[in-house]
């Protein structure tokens, strides 16, 4: 059993350097992992994909943070997210349910990280819950008087492009 889980935590760093994620993230996940990974790394140094920061929670972005939030609650609920100790292989776990879940998004393991850090850190707020859908969502510590979450917000804002576009096709087709 130890081996097994001493095997599957060096697979999940391993997992993580492919991921392009940062090497003090893995890190500080595995330590021990430092001998192991340097060949797994696909890219040239300082060539990480997002660096610490939670600017994103803030943009267009949002919905991706609220995405995040929600997945971390699915697989550990409670209020894990502030107190739980992160091992590498839950960490890569959490990774791999969010670009399963949604490959499209921008998104990287980097930022989930950075991510987690900011809401134990008091940057980024749990909300209770949504005004439009009643899920939890996540806000920047600046923006706590938003009571939609960023998946709703996004959703109108898709509602607002396609009326907009609709409108301006009908009055093509008339002119």
């Amino acid at each position: 059993m130890v081996k097994d889980t001493k095997l599957q935590a060096l697979s999940s760093a391993i997992w993580l350097a492919t991921q392009k994620t940062q090497k003090k993230i893995v890190l500080s996940y595995y330590p021990m992992a430092s001998r192991f990974i340097n060949e797994h790394y696909p890219l040239a140094k300082g060539d990480e994909r997002h660096r610490e920061g939670n600017f994103w929670v803030r943009s267009d972005l949002a919905y991706t943070a609220d995405r995040a939030y929600r997945l971390f609650l699915e697989l550990f609920p409670g209020e894990a997210i502030v107190s739980k100790p992160l091992t590498v292989i839950d960490f890569a776990r959490y990774s791999q349910l969010y670009f399963n879940t949604y490959p499209n998004d921008d998104m990287s393991t980097n930022r989930l990280h950075f991510f987690i850090q900011s809401i134990r850190d008091g940057e980024v707020v749990r909300m209770k819950k949504c005004k439009c859908c009643d899920k939890p969502y996540v806000v920047h510590r600046n923006d706590c008087q938003i009571q939609i979450c960023g998946i709703c917000r996004r959703k109108e804002a898709i509602k607002a492009e396609m009326e907009i576009s609709l409108a301006a096709s009908k009055l093509a087709v008339g002119a």
